[in-house]
């Protein structure tokens, strides 16, 4: 340990020793830390700043490390926000913010909930209220996709044109001329019809705006609102988060209990995690047991299979490597029955097996760590000796690590 963190170490211990009346500045939270080798940590967090964190891991030791050996923080699975963080003078839960029924997703992967409060017609920008960022203005070259919760269009590929969906369902193509207090004036393709169209009949719409890529050391924090916030720099003490949101003409900075992220994601520009849960997932083979249809089912994080079946994925451009764990699904089963549990699991990327285990009642967990070069990864979960009886398998918090700049 350098002697930088050497003191930064015997500052933290002196602070969370001392007795008497109560301090808040030796708050930690539960939360999980992952390596750049995949590798998960469960500690409890105690400060982020400069460069360096500090947790009690999971032998109750104090450590203080760089940060740039890990990759994402990220709240463990099962864990609420009400109370999560432990203090000597624990305040009192603060209210949830109420969920928005509106996202709009900017060009550099920020997600923002909240309202369409207005338009500026002079600087052509969208007016939204996000319940922590307060009021902010959105140009049209910076948004990608705004929808509606009751929407499920927020995985659409890029289009050449514009499109905007209706609140009765219809789709228009065509290009979003400009914005006003009035709403969007839309022209329609191929009839050169200029609609306009408030706020309130608009469901979704995407414009053809290209991604952009965040800077190397920008942060992602995903809040529970469902918002994902850009910045270039975080910091947490005494069970609370700072930032400054990478949002043009916001220079405000923005404190929140720690126990509202869901996860930071740290340097994105170069290299960030992406949950299996959130991929697509296309059934290839199998995902029928006796008649009984037993396809994959997702839950949070967590994909459950039941042999036999095939499932593939297209993984993103940059995609190193998957880690994860596979564990028999015995909660369901009578004690009785789980003996017949008996399955192979086969994970391929363009065809190369690069993991493959066989899991029962007496071996049921295995961790994977695995390279994924590719582009299309393949789960297969194969019935053994005994026939497709409780073979029943759950990935669990499998995550895979994409490095943009990777040839």
């Amino acid at each position: 340990m350098t002697r930088r963190y050497g003191l930064i170490a015997i500052q933290l211990l002196v602070v969370a020793c001392v007795s008497g009346a109560p301090h808040r500045a030796w708050a930690v939270t539960p939360m999980v830390l992952i390596d750049r080798q995949l590798q998960a940590h469960y500690v409890n967090l105690q400060g982020l700043d400069d460069g360096v964190v500090s947790f009690f891991d999971a032998d109750r030791r104090l450590r203080v490390e760089p940060l740039d050996q890990f990759i994402q923080i990220r709240r463990p699975v099962g864990t609420t926000s009400a109370n999560d963080t432990l203090t000597q003078d624990d305040p009192q839960p603060q209210q949830n913010a109420r969920q928005a029924t509106r996202i709009v997703e900017l060009t550099d992967g920020q997600r923002l909930a909240g309202r369409w409060v207005g338009c500026d017609e002079p600087t052509q920008t969208i007016r939204w209220h996000h319940p922590v960022l307060g009021e902010l203005s959105l140009t049209l070259d910076q948004v990608r996709v705004l929808w509606s919760t009751s929407s499920s269009l927020s995985n659409v590929q890029s289009p050449e044109s514009d499109w905007v969906e209706l609140a009765n369902g219809d789709r228009l193509t065509g290009f979003v001329t400009r914005v006003s207090a009035s709403g969007v004036a839309f022209e329609q393709q191929g009839l050169g019809q200029l609609l306009m169209l408030s706020s309130d009949q608009i469901r979704a719409m995407r414009l053809a705006n290209p991604r952009r890529r965040p800077a190397g050391d920008a942060n992602m924090l995903w809040l529970e609102d469902g918002s994902k916030v850009l910045t270039s720099t975080v910091s947490v003490a005494s069970g609370r988060a700072s930032f400054h949101p990478a949002l043009p003409g916001d220079e405000s900075t923005i404190e929140v209990p720690l126990t509202q992220i869901n996860r930071i994601d740290l340097s994105i520009g170069r290299a960030y995690l992406k949950d299996l849960s959130e991929l697509p997932i296309e059934v290839v083979g199998g995902g029928e047991v006796f008649g009984v249809d037993l396809g994959p089912r997702v839950a949070g994080t967590a994909v459950y299979l039941h042999a036999p079946v095939s499932i593939r994925y297209v993984l993103s451009e940059g995609s190193t490597r998957l880690a994860g764990t596979a564990a028999f699904v015995s909660e369901s089963a009578p004690s009785r029955s789980q003996g017949w549990a008996d399955f192979e699991i086969i994970f391929t990327v363009d065809g190369r097996v690069v993991f493959r285990k066989r899991l029962n009642h007496r071996d049921p967990v295995a961790q994977f760590n695995v390279p994924v070069d590719g582009t299309n990864l393949t789960i297969e979960v194969d019935s053994a000796v005994n026939g497709p009886i409780m073979d029943r398998v759950v990935l669990q918090d499998v995550v895979i690590l994409i490095e943009p700049h990777a040839d």
